[in-house]
């Protein structure tokens, strides 16, 4: 197994934890990351321009930028909500998170986000979201990357409790994997959890979010 990168250590509590304590985690809501087919753009006319109005809420069907199509609303963090879009152009699907319009107008935090992206897009490994852009259109700043169809080992963990020794053993080694090639870049994630950690149906974990989160903190 490789051996556990620093910064690793909160995860590999939390996994191990999990994987030994005899009690199972307290039950909650499904959030499996499901794609439950699209709108027809024709039958649902929703111009980027209303879109914009909103900020905070996409429509389902809503093409931004004549190119991603909003599919469905997976969910939010403290950057701004994360959506299911299709990519009309090389017609795949992709994750579509918009950033708040408070954090997108602030030049010192939107450099730090920039710079975050940057350093994370050098990281090309298996085990680590891979990013596709940083793009404007009619003033909603978005990142388009990956969609795994899968959830977080926070969900995970809730709805499922435990995992078997083996198990948490081979999520630890495949975040091991991500983190040793993200730190083979100088990339240093910042904010290592397990809502930051996705594993897709079968199995396979994918380490995202480099800091990129905690860089809207003040201070961080």
């Amino acid at each position: 197994m490789t051996p556990l990168p620093v910064g690793a250590s909160g995860i590999a509590s939390s996994v191990v934890g999990a994987a030994s304590s005899g009690a199972a985690a307290a039950p909650a809501r499904d959030e499996t990351i499901t794609g439950t087919g699209r709108k027809s753009w024709a039958t649902h006319p929703r111009s980027d321009a209303a879109a914009v109005q909103s900020h905070e809420a996409l429509e389902i069907g809503t093409v931004l930028a004549n190119r991603y199509e909003i599919v469905r609303r997976i969910g939010e963090g403290g950057m701004g909500a994360v959506y299911q879009a299709r990519d009309l152009e090389l017609n795949r699907v992709v994750a579509l998170k918009v950033i708040r319009p408070s954090l997108a107008k602030n030049p010192e935090i939107l450099s730090r986000f920039k710079q975050d992206l940057i350093l994370a897009r050098q990281v090309t490994h298996k085990n680590v979201i891979r990013i596709y852009d940083l793009a404007e259109f009619d003033g909603i700043k978005f990142i388009t990357m990956d969609f795994i169809d899968g959830r977080d080992l926070k969900s995970a963990l809730r709805a499922n409790g435990k995992f078997e020794p083996r198990q948490a053993a081979e999520i630890i080694e495949q975040i091991c994997r991500g983190l040793e090639a993200a730190h083979s870049e100088s990339v240093i994630h910042r904010d290592l959890k397990p809502q930051n950690i996705m594993m897709d149906r079968s199995g396979k974990i994918t380490v995202m979010d480099f800091g990129i989160d905690r860089s809207t903190a003040p201070g961080a």
